[in-house]
């Protein structure tokens, strides 16, 4: 497991303003949210990267579930767990005294993150639902997109807003969380989902045209995943070199590394 660096700059603020034991309600539903995907994923087969925990949620690298199954079971994961361990931290109030008073931000911790998370806003579960039950996967990764920008600028503004009542910092993070995730991940949710599905019907064809590339060392995965179709068979070859990277090279490839990582910083 490893801590991403906002993560101990919003642990300081949250001490600071005497709210310690509310991070640390949501610093335990977010643990138990990711390695409940983490979890379900290993159980289902998948090899994984490490749990990164940010200051609002978490990131998990290293997977593309292979059908709709696979996709509902990893993304209702989270949300189910946090629900179960609040309605089992319930049922110690009537036998622990003052159980409610230590566990009542762990329950509102947890049930909150369940909730928001079923939000269709990118990079959420609620996102990878709906993306998973729409017929044009294409189309509906771009308006998530769009739908994660403009409800991160909707808590941002209402941050700010809170100021003239009582300031709430948390919207503004949450807010730059979701933009900063939309933007940096590129179209991860998309390559990772088309690409795969396009390399499995070309399969099942069993005759296809192939298409050889060359591509230079300072091009990221993201960009060779945007040049896969269901048309034909792509092979990379890189510049200088004689290295070959087929369509499933490059899956396996983005189960190790980032989406925007350059070909250079790959061991090949």
């Amino acid at each position: 497991m490893k801590f991403h660096p906002l993560f101990f700059l919003v642990a300081i603020y949250f001490i600071a303003a005497e709210k310690a034991s509310l991070f640390a309600g949501y610093t335990i539903a977010i643990i138990v949210h990711e390695y409940s995907h983490y979890l379900v994923a290993k159980a289902l087969g998948y090899s994984l990267g490490a749990v990164k925990i940010m200051p609002y949620g978490g990131r998990i690298s290293g997977y593309t579930y292979n059908s709709f199954f696979d996709g509902m079971m990893i993304a209702f994961a989270g949300p189910i767990a946090n629900i179960v361990l609040s309605l089992v931290i319930m049922s110690s109030w009537s036998l622990i005294n003052n159980a409610y008073d230590y566990t009542i931000n762990i329950i509102r911790s947890n049930i909150y993150l369940a909730l928001v998370n079923l939000l269709p806003i990118y990079p959420l579960d609620g996102s990878q639902i709906v993306f998973l039950f729409s017929k044009n996967k294409i189309r509906m990764a771009k308006r998530l997109k769009v739908i994660s920008i403009i409800f991160g600028a909707i808590f941002i503004a209402l941050s700010i807003v809170s100021i003239f009542y009582s300031m709430n910092v948390t919207l503004s993070i949450f807010g730059i969380f979701l933009i900063i995730s939309t933007i940096f991940d590129k179209d991860k949710l998309l390559y990772e989902y088309v690409s795969l599905r396009s390399i499995r019907d070309k399969e099942s064809r069993g005759c296809y045209k192939l298409v050889s590339i060359v591509v230079d060392k300072e091009v990221p995965l993201s960009k060779l995943f945007a040049m896969i179709n269901k048309e034909d068979v792509k092979e990379f070859i890189i510049q200088g070199s004689n290295i070959v990277i087929s369509e499933k090279n490059l899956i396996a490839l983005s189960e190790q590394y980032p989406i925007d990582t350059k070909l250079k910083e790959i061991c090949l």
